[in-house]
């Protein structure tokens, strides 16, 4: 769990398996990832199920298409980490990846600035496991939390930047 995250959530967070409610929202801290319980809406329980399963099967969009990914992300995007606005958020802006299912779009497009970045990944599915991992194993530092999007157990205004990639249309 990053260092910065008690100051960000606005609340103590407690050791693994403990719980929490922080700004109206009820947390269990488990495997140093922070899940809401009872997040889920009928509607929200298959998109939660579908993209479980997606995100679990590595080896459909890891290697090359990763790195096709990447290139439409710069060629929809831009060159964010080269980008003028970037700087006026600091040195160490909080980006919000809103539906971030396993990181995927977010580590291709931020790829060269997320060690400066604090980053939080946000997905209603079991995806966020797989998310962690992906960061861990790219020695990257991340806040990773389940959740419903429209319950993020964040203060308002409290991230720099929002990025969401293909996430939006499946929210109630």
């Amino acid at each position: 769990m990053p260092s910065w995250t008690e100051e960000l959530i606005g609340t103590k967070i407690p050791a693994n398996g403990g719980r929490f409610t922080a700004n109206g929202v009820s947390l269990v801290r488990e495997g140093n990832i922070l899940r809401a319980q009872n997040i889920l809406s009928s509607s929200q329980s298959q998109t939660s199920q579908t993209f479980a399963y997606k995100w679990k099967r590595r080896d459909t969009f890891e290697g090359a298409v990763s790195e096709n990914m990447r290139r439409w992300l710069i060629e929809k995007y831009g060159d964010v980490w080269e980008a003028p606005w970037l700087k006026d958020y600091g040195d160490h802006p909080i980006l919000l990846d809103a539906g971030c299912g396993g990181g995927m779009s977010g580590l291709e497009l931020w790829g060269p600035v997320m060690p400066r970045l604090r980053y939080v990944g946000v997905d209603i599915s079991s995806a966020i496991d797989v998310a962690r991992d992906r960061f861990r194993e790219r020695g990257l530092s991340g806040l990773f939390i389940q959740s419903d999007l429209q319950q993020i157990p964040l203060p308002e205004n409290s991230v720099d930047i929002i990025f969401s990639e293909g996430a939006l249309h499946h929210t109630d």
